[in-house]
């Protein structure tokens, strides 16, 4: 697990930390899970090690983890959850999209848990929830934590998505964020907007607009 968000980072040791974890936590579905793979003969060494377990057998293990990731939001034990979102953060991993933004969404679910949800679907990019996803970044109540959905419009390249984006621009929580993704599209006719940042007071908007001009006249030579 991140145990970092347990144990101050300059005192952390994955194996010690997972121990002493695991030793005030008896019952934790992290433990839980490591047991049950080890009884399934998957060796590791580490909880880290478990996230490349899941990659490789995912077809028997994802039923698994989701089953954990329900328990310990059951239980609200926010950082197991974030554990298990980890393990599900894989590209093409569709069918757990529902369940990622039935959660995202979820009046209980807190402003951490969501950034690991957003995360979770930016890697996994199913493309064929765009509706949803721009219903989430244009929520402003969800602030910040839209910013790896808007970050997913730009790798999906949807052109429904680019009016979407275009009105973020004026969003402070996600601005830069839009203007990453609009970039993503080296579209000839987003020149203006681009054109538009290169005064801006804030470098790193500046720099994104010169990287997407950048893109677009390569593309034009």
């Amino acid at each position: 697990m991140n145990c970092e968000t347990i144990y101050p980072k300059e005192t952390w040791n994955e194996n010690e930390t997972n121990e002493r974890y695991d030793k005030s936590n008896p019952d934790s579905f992290i433990k839980q899970f490591g047991d049950d793979l080890t009884n399934r003969g998957l060796k590791f060494e580490s909880n880290s090690q478990v996230l490349d377990l899941v990659k490789k057998h995912k077809k028997d293990l994802v039923p698994v983890v989701i089953n954990y990731y329900e328990k310990a939001k059951l239980r609200k034990v926010t950082n197991e959850q974030h554990f298990f979102l980890q393990c599900l953060s894989l590209r093409g991993l569709r069918d757990v999209a529902p369940m990622l933004i039935r959660d995202f969404y979820d009046e209980q679910t807190d402003r951490l848990t969501r950034w690991y949800i957003s995360d979770c679907l930016f890697t996994i990019r199913a493309e064929e929830y765009l509706s949803d996803y721009m219903k989430i970044v244009l929520n402003k109540s969800f602030g910040i934590n839209r910013q790896m959905i808007v970050l997913l419009l730009g790798k999906i390249k949807d052109s429904e998505a680019i009016h979407v984006l275009i009105s973020l621009l004026e969003d402070d929580d996600v601005q830069l964020h839009a203007l990453i993704a609009l970039g993503e599209y080296k579209n000839i006719e987003l020149r203006p907007v681009f054109n538009r940042f290169l005064k801006s007071k804030k470098t790193e908007i500046r720099n994104v607009a010169k990287r997407a001009l950048a893109k677009i006249d390569k593309i034009r030579e």
